[in-house]
């Protein structure tokens, strides 16, 4: 059947006018004609939109100023100490680790400061 005889049938089972016809066979069809909804579809499609950061919105990086912890440098550095007096070369990286070499094999002690646990 075609649309025009669709809509002759609603307008006559139903008793309605060609309008009212056409707008619930568009409905039943699937077919929305909303002028108000087309204008803002097309408008926001005129809108361009960009998705890049801009100086705004960029965070600024907050510099990360390192503590040195001097019971740990201490630790190491006595370390160190005791090694060389043995004849062993040792190096300090930062006051995390230990570096040396005995008998041709590379060593390293890290050493760790662990904090309290808190109570819950």
């Amino acid at each position: 059947m075609s649309k025009e005889n669709e809509i002759k049938n609603l307008m006559k089972k139903l008793n309605l006018s060609y309008d009212e016809a056409l707008e619930l066979w568009n409905c039943d069809n699937g077919i929305e004609t909303n002028e108000e909804q087309n204008a803002l579809d097309n408008k926001a499609k005129s809108v361009k939109i960009n998705h890049e950061a801009t100086d705004k919105t960029k965070r600024k990086k907050k510099e990360y100023v390192r503590k040195v912890d001097t019971k740990k440098l201490e630790l190491l550095t006595d370390l160190k100490n005791y090694l060389e007096t043995k004849g062993i070369e040792a190096s300090i990286i930062k006051e995390i680790e230990l570096n040396f070499t005995l008998e041709n094999d590379n060593y390293t002690l890290k050493l760790i400061r662990h904090n309290k646990k808190t109570k819950k």
